[in-house]
């Protein structure tokens, strides 16, 4: 969690577990690298939903494709979207 970005941050590792939960389902089905969408979480500011990349059984990317704009929902979000995104790597 990003301190300051609960929300955000709440609703970014419910739609990373929705994607991890379909990414583990179609593991058999595919070789190589996978990329996957989480579903969208809704959120007090906004929707946040998260695209993962992942290879070998590890997330080699991630990125948020939607996330709470406008005013200071869309500040807070610039700040925590680049951490999540790298936590979610690590």
């Amino acid at each position: 969690t990003v301190s300051g970005a609960t929300y955000t941050s709440t609703g970014y590792q419910r739609s990373l577990q929705s994607a991890l939960d379909k990414a583990a389902a179609s593991a058999g089905s595919s070789q190589g690298a996978r990329t996957v969408t989480g579903a969208a979480a809704q959120t007090q500011y906004g929707p946040v939903q998260v695209r993962i990349t992942v290879s070998g059984g590890k997330i080699t990317k991630a990125e948020a494709v939607q996330a709470p704009q406008g005013g200071r929902s869309g500040q807070i979000t610039a700040d925590a979207v680049p951490e999540l995104n790298q936590a979610a790597v690590t």
